[in-house]
């Protein structure tokens, strides 16, 4: 039975606004940002207000002003604000922790060829995927025209371009090494590349539609790919052939990986040869019907499907029973794989929910169509969902690619306007929840 959705107050912020606050400490004039509420509510209206920022002339300490209707604070170490109502007896009290990008890099601007249009500037390379290395070193990142490219996660300079594909790259992932990275494209093909040496030693064809997603099996020996054209593709690396095929009859937009809970290792000896990877793994998709299918990958026996009426975007694992999907109509809903029966539903907006991403059990980051990007948090005590996070810097833009390494609080974002944006949580981040 559908529970009910929890449609979650939700805060943008302007986008350059660590900028704003550069400014002020560097010339001491005031400075405003605006910020915008909205409770996603016919009874409650939304508050459209503005957050002033100062410098103290004695201490050349900053101080945030908000009005009548907003509270505000800086971390300016950490470059984030904790935001929270003011008039209560209008709106009802909340608060939210907005985070700042640590680094923010850019793709190269589409070219153009008509010297008569010199004078317009080029639009942005939009980002499509991006992958954070194993180690937490290097992003990966793949966008439009072909383009991927290999970045240092401290600073966000080019450590390799890898060249190869001749369409949209749809989706990026680094092998356990960190040294090898996969990609896939709407040209039909998947690609295995030397972080090392830029070299591309295996090309994965045999999809009819464009590869929407990658992900390795155990250590890489095999990995599998999905695709609109409703199958899912097992490759052995060594050989680059595919190994078996399974059809899902649904064009799948993304997958996600649970190891098999019934799987007892005492049962081989280590790395038998009698047992493939694909024993090991339950492949989740996500379809364009709205369907969500686990499938053995060995059998491949359905296990259990989940049904909603829109488009499944993007599918996330939390736990060995609970997953996440994020719809085309901007629902995200937790479902229960042992039943297929829904956990929580929520809503932030009625645009695309376009990535859906795990930090841990209780914990995800949605991306969406109109540039939200925002860590969720599930109670454990009541299941109740609230934001936890906002994350800046995208402008309305939709954000297309996220990725986590949920050991340090560390997420990668990217989208449309060609920018990879790299925040860090921390442990301890502030849970933006019903002010008390």
């Amino acid at each position: 039975m559908p529970t009910e959705t929890h449609f979650l107050p939700s805060i943008t912020v302007q986008a350059d606004w660590p900028a704003v606050v550069t400014d002020v400490t560097s010339t001491g004039k005031p400075e405003s940002f605006w910020v915008s509420i909205y409770y996603n509510s016919s009874v409650v209206e939304s508050l459209h207000g503005s957050i002033t920022v100062r410098r103290k002339y004695t201490t050349n300490d900053l101080f945030l002003e908000g009005g009548e209707e907003l509270d505000a604070t800086l971390d300016k170490d950490r470059m984030t604000l904790r935001v929270s109502i003011k008039d209560t007896r209008k709106w009802p009290a909340m608060a939210w922790t907005v985070v700042a990008p640590r680094v923010s890099t850019a793709a190269p601007a589409a070219g153009r060829n008509d010297e008569k249009l010199d004078f317009v500037r080029p639009p942005p390379t939009a980002i499509n995927a991006v992958d954070l290395s194993p180690s937490g070193e290097l992003i990966a990142y793949g966008a439009d025209h072909g383009l991927i490219r290999v970045l240092d996660s401290q600073d966000g300079s080019i450590r390799r371009e890898l060249e190869g594909h001749v369409g949209d790259v749809l989706s990026v992932r680094f092998f356990p090494s960190g040294q090898v990275l996969l990609s896939t494209s709407n040209d039909l093909t998947a690609r295995i590349w030397s972080v090392l040496d830029g070299s591309c030693p295996r090309v994965l064809k045999g999809h009819t539609g464009r590869v929407t997603d990658c992900h390795m099996l155990l250590r890489g020996k095999r990995v599998i790919t999905t695709s609109r054209d409703g199958s899912a593709k097992i490759w052995e690396c060594a050989s680059a052939e595919c190994k078996s095929t399974l059809s899902i009859r649904d064009p799948i937009n993304e997958m996600a990986l649970l190891k098999m809970a019934t799987y007892d290792p005492t049962r081989y000896q280590e790395d038998p040869p009698n047992a493939s990877d694909e024993d090991l793994y339950l492949g989740i998709f996500a379809c364009d019907s709205g369907l969500v299918k686990g499938v053995h990958l060995s059998t491949q026996e359905t296990l259990f499907e989940c049904s909603y009426p829109r488009p499944a975007n993007t599918v996330a694992v939390l736990d060995s029973m609970t997953l996440a999907t994020g719809y085309e109509d901007g629902a995200v809903i937790f479902w229960d794989m042992h039943t297929g029966q829904e956990v929580a539903s929520l809503q932030a907006s009625k645009t695309a929910v376009l990535q859906v991403r795990s930090l841990d059990a209780r914990r995800v980051v949605i991306a969406s169509a109109d540039g939200l990007l925002f860590l969720v948090a599930r109670s454990k005590s009541d299941g109740k969902v609230a934001i936890e996070s906002v994350l800046t810097g995208n402008d309305l833009d939709p954000v297309y690619s996220v990725a986590l390494h949920g050991g340090r609080g560390r997420v990668v974002a990217a989208g449309r306007d060609g920018n990879v944006r790299a925040y860090e949580l921390g442990a301890g981040s502030a849970a933006a929840t019903p002010a008390q």
